[in-house]
């Protein structure tokens, strides 16, 4: 047994001075505002204070074990605390509206630093001395992550975001890799992760001074529900394939085709996962749709050339070298909500989405909402978010003749496109050219 223990310490400080206050106190808003700029520390305005940050020192443990099985096997199990340094925004930002100067976020320089405890066992297997098979499982417990708060007076006049630390989130999976990092043609190594996920927080994501419209917030707001456990698999290959130094014929004291390097890098990953209700909120339905996968290769082909102390590299990336065509998750395209709504209700979703959706008096699903012609019926389809059309928009018209329909569906000729189209697509083949140089210096 071969056993590595460690100890890390972190030392954490933002330095300076910071406001302290209460949550929905005047000075933050328009009218007030002014005097935080001139707040000393020791000094209290409208209740508002400064101290001095506080420090914060961790210890994280680490603990590696290996358990050698034969010459070409082993077993392992790692075990680790690690902590992160929050974002400058959450530990400096103070933003204020531009016209009014009122203040719209603040940070919290106070934040504890996110942790993470990591579990993960193993085993690994030396194949032909060429090839190392390595499968493990794995499980992460990420808390004390930074969330946004907002905090609202009765009147309004008080409306800001505070960072805090109120985020938790738990990631468990096992992934399957094999690695060849030996050969003078190809190297590289190929991953398969399959990984689920669940988060949420502690508390609300927003606070109303006015008792009536928090209960009615807390009673309407999904913020206490849990992400559920949803699978998220994902690939990534990295290969590599190059000729050998002093392969091929002599020119010279030069080998034309000696160094040459092909880097495929290709990735796959499972759509991340929405909640979809007809533009509404219904209790009970919960990301129950998810976006299309999404696949990518980039390349890059280079040789490269020694001349004395100088090695010059000429290269070419290709990125999306297959062209494939994605329509931005990130919702860049659309113009706002209406847009949005409009785009989701035009898909021809799979009955499966509206599982927990209400029912009518007859057994049948209570779509709320029309994605055909008439508007009074509702189409079902095998469509997912990220699905586009090809060519003109045609409303999907139910009294159609069955030719008609399925060249509808092949073109997706009903989907209503975002309005701003030319940020739906954001990832274009790119193809560049360059040229590295290196010298030595002796």
């Amino acid at each position: 047994m071969i056993a590595n223990l460690g100890l890390r310490l972190d030392y954490s400080h933002a330095g300076g001075d910071w406001f302290v206050y209460s949550p929905f106190t005047r000075a933050f808003t328009a009218e007030n505002q002014f005097g935080l700029d001139t707040l000393e520390e020791g000094e209290t305005y409208l209740g508002v204070t400064k101290e001095p940050t506080e420090s914060e020192i961790t210890l994280s443990p680490r603990l590696g074990v290996a358990f050698p099985i034969s010459e070409n096997s082993k077993l392992f199990f790692n075990y680790g605390h690690f902590r992160q340094l929050p974002n400058p925004n959450n530990l400096y930002l103070l933003r204020r509206f531009s016209d009014t100067r009122q203040v719209a976020r603040i940070a919290d320089p106070n934040l504890p630093l996110p942790r993470t405890v990591a579990y993960e066992l193993g085993y690994e297997h030396n194949l032909f001395d060429q090839y190392l098979v390595r499968v493990a499982g794995y499980y992460k417990d990420i808390s004390l992550q930074p969330k946004i708060v907002s905090y609202t007076s009765r009147d309004s006049k008080v409306d800001y975001d505070v960072t805090e630390a109120t985020s938790y989130e738990d990631i468990r999976g096992f992934e399957i890799q094999v690695t060849k990092n030996r050969g003078n043609w190809i190297q590289g190594f190929i991953n398969y992760t399959y990984m689920v996920s669940s988060n949420g927080f502690f508390g609300f994501e927003q606070y109303y001074e006015n008792s009536a419209e928090q209960r009615n917030y807390e009673l309407t707001s999904r913020d206490a529900y849990q992400e559920k456990p949803l699978p998220r698999p994902f690939a990534r290959a990295n290969v590599d394939i190059f000729t050998p130094l002093e392969f091929g014929p002599e020119v010279g004291d030069f080998y034309p085709l000696e160094d040459w390097r092909l880097s495929l890098l290709a990735f796959y990953s499972a759509g991340q996962y929405i909640t979809w209700a007809g533009g509404g909120s219904i209790p009970g339905v919960q990301y129950n749709v998810q976006w299309n996968d999404s696949y990518s290769l980039d390349l890059r082909l280079s040789k490269s050339f020694q001349f004395g102390g100088v090695n010059l590299q000429f290269f070419m990336d290709v990125f999306n070298v297959l062209n494939f065509k994605y329509m931005s998750s990130g919702g860049y395209g659309f113009v706002d909500g209406q847009d949005y709504e409009a785009y989701m209700k035009s898909l021809q979703l799979p009955s499966e989405v509206f599982e927990d959706f209400p029912r009518n008096p007859d057994g049948t699903v209570n779509v709320g909402y029309s994605n055909t012609a008439d508007g009074t019926s509702y189409e079902f389809g095998n469509d997912r978010p990220g699905d586009y059309r090809i060519g003109p928009y045609i409303p999907w018209d139910p009294s159609a003749d069955e030719s008609t329909k399925e060249q509808w569906r092949k073109n997706k000729s009903y989907i209503d496109m975002p309005n701003q189209e030319f940020l739906s697509f954001l990832n274009p083949r790119d193809i560049f050219f360059g040229l590295r140089a290196t010298i030595e210096l002796r």
